[in-house]
């Protein structure tokens, strides 16, 4: 018996023996046959727990090579499908989406759900798959969890298995690619563990969206603009992001423009709502989380504190129950925690009431006014919508660009009816008492 042995024997199984003879001592005097079996018990135990701290101490420190795809990748459909590629009648939990396939129809297509695992071999090594999607939450004991932002992660043994998991990852990724027409933008939301992706953004195209002719091709074309100077950017030390704000009446399209925009161009749509956020260190990261090239809508900015027309009294106003400052705020948009790439739309109805530091150039490269529709937007939004022109002369008679769309929906067989509707002056409202 080797040294290192004999130590450990000396080291747990002696004093484990004695302490446990001299507590049942009054009943071993009694039995001597339970005398024995009580020591032997007590000393294989001992010898087994000495074995284990001797295996511990020789025994080679394991090491897992991982690798992990945020939802709000663009490899994680590539990942997800990686993750499901082996032994699929097995899958115990799967989550059913709908989905575009090349040809603009929806199919269903069926997924591991969250915690699903999978044992993979991918190019001769073994892998170990799994969704995390959950965590703990309040006190230990209380079984509280929370859903957040779903992560595929793989894990390795060996270095070798991790290279092949990145390369099989890429080969899925440029099969997706390539097998679609045209990247479908998708639509995330903040719900205080993470963003989560909702759905699919539906297509919008730009001619959908009741507002001056031209107004949202404009955005869409300073956007891809935008979007191919990067290297002149970073080139010229210029911070590669831009902002875009859009103002006006309620109901002028504001934010349908902003979704037109975002599929007219393929990124994907962020929206928070800033009210909810507890600080700058939140604010910060979840601007940080989007990634590059991705859209943060800031919907009616104007109702957060921050955001507002400050005086020196107030100089580092905050949102009523938040935690966010106005240069936490402004630091995002454009300072030092401002992410590559970020490209923010922010909406308002009272852009009068804004911060003058919030809107200048550099955090709000371009400033749109929508206001209500004319006669010629309504005229040619009629056309777009029941494919012909229209018989009559429309008026838009101050109604509003939501207001023109509910026409048009509430008459979507009978465009008759729109024109007799859309012909005439709207009846002075009246206001209830």
């Amino acid at each position: 018996m080797s040294k290192s042995i004999v130590a450990a024997v000396r080291e747990n199984a002696v004093p484990t023996v004695m302490d446990v003879t001299t507590a049942l001592t009054p009943f071993m005097r009694r039995n001597p046959k339970f005398t024995r079996v009580v020591e032997g018990f007590m000393l294989a135990q001992a010898t087994y727990t000495a074995f284990n701290r001797v295996r511990d101490r020789f025994k080679k420190e394991t090491i897992n090579w991982t690798v992990s795809v945020r939802e709000n990748d663009d490899l994680y459909e590539a990942a997800v499908a990686l993750m499901g590629s082996q032994d699929t009648k097995n899958w115990r939990a799967v989550e059913a989406s709908s989905v575009y396939d090349g040809d603009d129809n929806r199919k269903v297509e069926a997924m591991p759900s969250e915690r699903e695992e999978r044992n993979l071999l991918i190019d001769g090594h073994k892998v170990f798959a799994f969704i995390d999607g959950l965590v703990h939450a309040g006190p230990q004991g209380q079984g509280a969890r929370i859903l957040k932002s779903p992560t595929v992660i793989f894990v390795s043994p060996t270095e070798a298995g991790q290279k092949a998991v990145l390369a099989a990852l890429a080969d899925a990724y440029e099969k997706e690619r390539s097998e679609r027409v045209e990247r479908t933008p998708m639509l995330y939301t903040y719900g205080g563990w993470g963003w989560s992706r909702r759905t699919e953004l539906l297509k919008r195209p730009v001619e959908s969206v009741v507002v001056t002719a031209n107004q949202v091709e404009d955005i869409v074309a300073d956007l891809k603009n935008f979007l191919s100077l990067e290297e002149e950017y970073n080139r010229r030390g210029i911070p590669f992001h831009r902002g875009y704000l859009l103002y006006g009446p309620p109901g002028t399209g504001k934010t349908s423009a902003v979704k037109a925009v975002a599929s007219a161009v393929g990124l994907d749509l962020y929206y928070a709502s800033l009210s909810g956020l507890n600080g700058d260190t939140e604010i910060t990261k979840i601007a940080n989380d989007i990634g590059p090239k991705n859209i943060l809508l800031l919907e009616d900015i104007d109702s957060f504190g921050a955001a507002r027309e400050r005086d020196e009294a107030h100089a580092d106003s905050t949102t009523v129950g938040s935690g966010v400052t106005t240069t936490g705020l402004l630091n995002v948009l454009d300072g030092v925690d401002t992410p590559h790439g970020m490209i923010t739309f922010m909406t308002t109805n009272h852009k009068e009431f804004l911060d003058s530091a919030l809107i200048r150039p550099g955090r709000i490269d371009r400033q749109v006014f929508m206001g209500n529709p004319d006669d010629d937007t309504v005229a040619r939004h009629f056309a777009y919508f029941y494919d012909r022109e229209p018989s009559c002369t429309l008026l838009a008679a101050g109604r509003s660009g939501a207001e023109v769309n509910e026409i048009f929906v509430s008459h979507m067989h009978d465009p008759e009816g729109a024109e007799r509707i859309l012909s005439t002056l709207p009846e002075p409202k009246t206001e209830e008492i």
